[in-house]
């Protein structure tokens, strides 16, 4: 599970955000990343509105670099009109859909 330093960002229109966090995870999960060196499923993160998915912003981490760092930062640009969003991190699960990895983090983004 990602678990984000802050729960709730603001701002402008057209500017990025650094997001802290860490990672938790079980042990049987860290085991199995370990020991399956073919799995190259990335991070991504979803951003949602209360019409629903709006995009998603493909990172350039890796569920290994999740698990083998205690605390990371991951610079996001939403390029999303003024709004009120949130966003959630999911890991790209080879084929099939991306699973939710995250709370809801809150986005406010103004004129």
């Amino acid at each position: 599970m990602v678990r984000p330093e802050k729960r709730t960002f603001s701002i402008a229109a057209g500017d990025s955000i650094q997001i802290p966090f860490h990672t938790e995870a079980p042990d049987k999960y860290r085991e199995f990343v370990e020991t399956h060196t073919n799995l190259n499923d990335t991070v991504r993160i979803g951003i949602f509105n209360d019409k629903g998915w709006q995009k998603d912003i493909f990172t350039n981490l890796s569920v290994r670099s999740l698990l083998s760092a205690p605390s990371l930062s991951v610079n996001v640009k939403p390029g999303l009109p003024a709004g009120k969003y949130f966003m959630r991190f999911a890991i790209n699960a080879g084929k099939n859909a991306p699973t939710h990895n995250s709370e809801k983090i809150n986005l406010t983004i103004k004129k």
